[in-house]
């Protein structure tokens, strides 16, 4: 009986997120915070590279800090407080409405987990990004030579944000292909933007 009370209460919860639009606000928030990791990665492997570091490790923790901080304190605690702030005034506008508290209600209940499920897809959006190291730790343990991971890094990152195009053209119904090549122009646009800048500063 309680695991038939918990799979009928998840039910129910994912019903009332339909209906409020918070996977939807869950998954805008995901791609804009993916896009703009893999553009960051983008421009620490290229900033980096100007520098005219040789060490991967260098890169790989430029990366790797600087996305888990934006993540975690920006993605996921600057939108759970925000959306906290939301959803209270929610409930209190509900409230004054209904002339009655929804204190211990399941409405309560699931106002609180609200901001959490929308930042906790905040933040894996900035995570997600993080797939481009991957070269960069190869490169770490001697199997490729740095300069082929940082290429590889780089066409990774792209190759991600074409798929965040497509994914977008899915939801949208249109074009996938479409939406994947905007967006790989975009991307390309910025590698090729950083890389020229990057001519004029290299060593």
């Amino acid at each position: 009986m309680g695991l038939l009370k918990s799979i009928e209460k998840t039910k129910k919860m994912l019903r009332m997120m339909e209906n409020v639009d918070v996977k939807s606000i869950a998954r805008r928030l995901f791609v804009m915070n993916s896009f703009d990791g893999l553009l960051t990665s983008i421009g620490v492997i290229i900033g980096t590279h100007i520098s005219g570091s040789k060490d991967p490790i260098v890169y790989i923790w430029a990366i790797v800090g600087g996305i888990i901080t934006v993540g975690i304190f920006s993605n996921f605690i600057g939108v759970y407080m925000t959306e906290r702030a939301e959803r209270i005034n929610e409930v209190k506008e509900i409230e004054k409405h209904l002339l009655t508290e929804l204190k211990n209600t399941y409405y309560e209940v699931f106002i609180k987990l609200v901001p959490i499920y929308i930042a906790t897809w905040s933040m894996m959006g900035a995570l997600f990004s993080l797939i481009s190291i991957l070269p960069l730790i190869l490169s770490l343990k001697g199997v490729i030579l740095l300069d082929h991971s940082l290429i590889s890094s780089v066409v990774m990152s792209n190759i991600q944000i074409a798929f965040i195009g497509a994914y977008l053209g899915k939801i949208s119904k249109e074009s996938v292909i479409k939406e994947a090549a905007r967006f790989s122009l975009i991307g390309l646009s910025a590698t090729a933007f950083l890389y020229i800048v990057s001519l004029f500063f290299e060593r």
